[in-house]
Parts: C-alpha cells; structure tokens; sequence
C-alpha cells in the first residue's frame, strides 16, 4: 500500500461504496483486506497497490477513474498495469519471435509525387531537414512553417517516402494530419491499432492522457519518424509527442509561433519560402509545357501574381493543361487573361479523386452535402 503525498479523500470510492449499503469491513473483507486499509483509502491517506485496485474495481463493477483510485502518481502504474493485464508489452509477438518489432507504415500517410515529378525548387531545403532529422543526436524535433499553399505538406511527405529515411527509421512513420479541428482522440486512437493495440483494449482508454501513456510503452525503444502535419494550436501538436528516447517529430505549421513553441530548447524551426520565378516557371512547364511554350511572358507573369506558391500554380497548371488542348493561340491567351484575376484564380477547381488533389487543398465532398439548417 503506498502512502499519498497529500491527504485527498477519496469521495468517489466513499460514494459507491455506500451506494451498494457497504458497511466498510464488508468492502474490505470482499477484496480480502483488512478495514483499516479501506478507512485509510476513502481518508485519502494511502493509495491501494495494482493488486487492490483490480480487487476494487472487480467487487464494485468500475473501472479505477470511475472509483478515483488514478491519481497523477498512480497514472503510469494503472497504465503498466493495463498492459501487463492485456499482455501488451513494448514487445510484441513479432519482436519475440524475429528479434525486432514490425515497421509501422501509417496508412494514412499520403501518397508521393510521381518519380517524374520530383519537387522543385526545394532540393536545399529538403537535404537541409533530411540532415536534421537523421542526425542521431536524441530527441530530435523539427518544425517547418510557412504561407498557406507554399509546399509544407508536400514536403513533410517526400521527406516520409525518402529511401534514405526510412533506411533510418527502421521502425516506420507515423503521420497526424490536423487542421484547425483536429480529433486528436481518432488519431491517438488510430496510432495505437498499428503497433497492435486491439479494439478491445482500445475501448478502455478514456482520455488523451490514457492514449499518450500507453502510446509511449508500446513505442519503446522503437525508432520512428512522427510527423504532425498543419498544426494550428500547440496544444494539439503536442498531444502526439508520445514517442521514445529514439523517436524524432517532424512538425508543419502556418504559424511561426507554433514552429518556435514545439522546436523550444530541443530542435530547428525552419521556414519555408514560396518558389522563386524561375522555379516557378519550371513548375508550370511540367504542367503545361505548350502554354509556357508558346505565351512566356504570359506565363511569367502568373507566377509572379501568385507569389511562387506552388499551390497556386500547381492548380493553375492543371487548369492551363486542359486548355492548351488543340494548342489554339486565342483560347490559352483568353485562359490567361482570365487567370491574371485573382477572382478566377480562386475559383479554380478541377475534378480529382481524393488521391489525386493537390496536397493542402481543402477535400470537398464528393457527393450532394445536407446544408445546414441555419
């Protein structure tokens, strides 16, 4: 039985005791203990050992938050205690059996850009990262801000599929695309089935604390890359930092501050620039090469409307391909004539499976959407 740095009574274990008309020597003679023991618990004096906890929880049908037996001290024992019950260790039957842990792949890591398709203009930055990232110091956290649109997902993914990065981290990626609404929960929820959490055990983590817990013994020793991508409140950033001493976190975000909060003391922040002109017209010569061709001045002109931002033209090259089609001079005039309206630029859409969108482009919905009522 350990003993409580502070008396807090336990109201709670004190409740449901007398809700069931439990007299405290009958409470304490249903897990086999002596009454003092149980009086001390209610008093808050002393806390029950792993041993009781599960007697209590058992006689009274709760689990240990409901009886308010997980203190601050008592949170990482309920969680060991959790995995050793489950047989959940940092050590799963792949690793016993081969002698290291399964790679985790994260599925919902997104999709590469074509081999013919490498990134542009971003050849310094990503070597620059690539370096960081693998650096074999510890804790590494790394953080890469910048301009809606300017290429940060695209990066955070490239760097994710890299041949030499995952040489590195043997043990897989993890990936968390938040937003300004992120379900930090799902995505805890979702990390936890790839080690091999199953949905059984799952359903007993209540709270974000229980995930980050449980979270951190599975990845043990575990090498991994954790990317948090568009963080809009550190908060939630900082949820995902649950990883190992061999862990590494790479963060996007649109606010410098953020980049600076979560890199603090322990790592980079890295801003990412918008495209220079004439890497910017070497982005829209693979999307178009006929109008880039045939309308340079035209061109340039667009890439410097939109500010290099390989989103932007990304989606005006696109727009600019499916009108070069018959290679009519008047037409890709017309188109951009039109595009030089920032109007028109935002207006552009084009339909794309979910695979096949541009990174950073808000996902429509595919099909007829209720509307809301207000």
């Amino acid at each position: 039985m350990k003993k409580t740095s502070a008396a807090k009574p336990n109201l709670r274990l004190k409740e449901e005791r007398e809700l069931r008309g439990w007299s405290q020597k009958y409470a304490a003679d249903e897990i086999g203990a002596d009454r003092y023991y149980l009086s001390r618990w209610e008093h808050g004096t002393a806390s029950p050992s792993p041993y009781y906890r599960q007697k209590l929880c058992a006689v009274f049908g709760k689990n240990a938050r409901e009886l308010g037996l997980l203190s601050d001290e008592t949170g990482k024992e309920a969680v060991y205690d959790f995995l050793q019950k489950e047989h959940i260790s940092e050590e799963s039957a792949h690793t016993r059996s081969t002698g290291r842990p399964a790679t985790i792949y994260d599925p919902t890591l997104p999709a590469p850009l074509s081999r013919s398709a490498k990134l542009i203009g971003r050849d310094e930055v990503f070597q620059q990262l690539r370096q960081q990232l693998c650096a074999g110091n510890g804790l590494v956290l790394t953080a890469v801000n910048g301009l809606p649109g300017v290429g940060k997902t695209t990066l955070a993914v490239e760097l994710a599929h890299d041949e030499g990065m995952l040489a590195y981290f043997v043990d897989g990626v993890l990936w968390a695309g938040l937003g300004p609404t992120p379900d930090v929960f799902a995505i805890l929820n979702h990390w936890g089935t790839l080690p091999g959490l199953t949905a059984q055990h799952a359903a007993r983590l209540k709270s974000i604390e229980d995930w980050s817990r449980v979270l951190h013994s599975m990845i043990g020793q575990r090498r991994l890359l954790l990317v948090i991508d568009d963080a809009w409140r550190i908060e939630a950033a900082l949820a995902f930092k649950i990883g190992g001493p061999r862990c590494v976190y790479l963060v996007t975000t649109r606010f410098p501050n953020i980049a600076m909060h979560f890199t603090s003391g322990a790592g980079e922040a890295t801003v990412l620039h918008e495209l220079s002109t004439e890497d910017g017209m070497a982005l829209l010569t693979r999307l178009a090469p006929e109008v880039v061709k045939n309308e340079p001045k035209g061109a340039r002109a667009l890439v410097r409307a939109v500010g290099g931002l390989p989103l932007a033209l990304t989606l005006m090259g696109k727009y600019l391909r499916a009108q070069q089609h018959g290679a009519q001079p008047r037409r890709i005039r017309a188109a951009l004539e039109r595009l030089q309206t920032a109007g028109e630029r935002l207006r552009l859409t084009e339909p794309l499976s979910l695979l096949e969108r541009p990174l950073g482009l808000p996902r429509p919905c595919p099909f007829p959407c209720k509307q809301s009522s207000r």
